[in-house]
């Protein structure tokens, strides 16, 4: 059954349909106003930045020490050169009637290449304790590796001690000691 084969030109009819336009497309939507100048802002002024601080003025920023508190402020300690020690009598540890006491004692800090490479190692140092248990150059007599003397010295440097006793009497001592490093 073939239905398209049935029709013929007579059954064929024209329609006409009536089409509608299409709507008017919608109102522009309200732009933004185009931007405005603005003012260009003045550069503030940039201080160049201070030179790094030295460990001594590192250490003294970070422990300013008694502040307003009372006490004695005498200006003698800062001179701690060899004019210094040249005026002072040192003693030997064997000498003295009471040995110097570590007061404060702070880690040294481990050189972050050796302790991942867990290579441990030591510094012999000798330094001087003065009569008022102030640690006066310090020095690196012999070590296992350089990396460890920096640490070792900035160590004992930030100690404090109680001073050695001779007759009674406060006295300096010479002070030779081995720091271990193990990772």
């Amino acid at each position: 059954m073939h239905i398209l084969g049935q029709i013929t030109m007579e059954s064929r009819e024209v329609v006409t349909m009536d089409s509608s336009e299409a709507p008017p497309p919608p109102p522009p939507e309200d732009l933004p106003p185009p931007p405005e100048e603005k003012e260009e802002l003045e550069k503030p002024e940039v201080e160049e930045p201070p030179p790094p601080m030295t460990l001594n003025q590192l250490e003294m920023a970070l422990n300013p020490g008694a502040g307003d508190a009372v006490g004695d402020f005498g200006f003698g300690d800062f001179d701690t050169g060899i004019d210094a020690m040249a005026d002072m009598e040192i003693f030997d540890l064997r000498d003295v009637d009471k040995l110097p006491r570590a007061l404060f004692q702070v880690e040294p800090n481990y050189p972050y290449a050796l302790k991942q490479a867990k290579i441990a190692g030591w510094v012999q140092l000798e330094w001087v304790i003065d009569d008022s248990g102030k640690v006066l150059r310090p020095r690196v007599v012999k070590s296992s590796h350089r990396e460890f003397n920096q640490p070792a010295i900035e160590s004992i440097m930030r100690s404090k001690w109680s001073p050695a006793k001779k007759g009674g009497k406060n006295v300096a001592v010479r002070v030779t000691q081995r720091m271990d490093f193990n990772p």
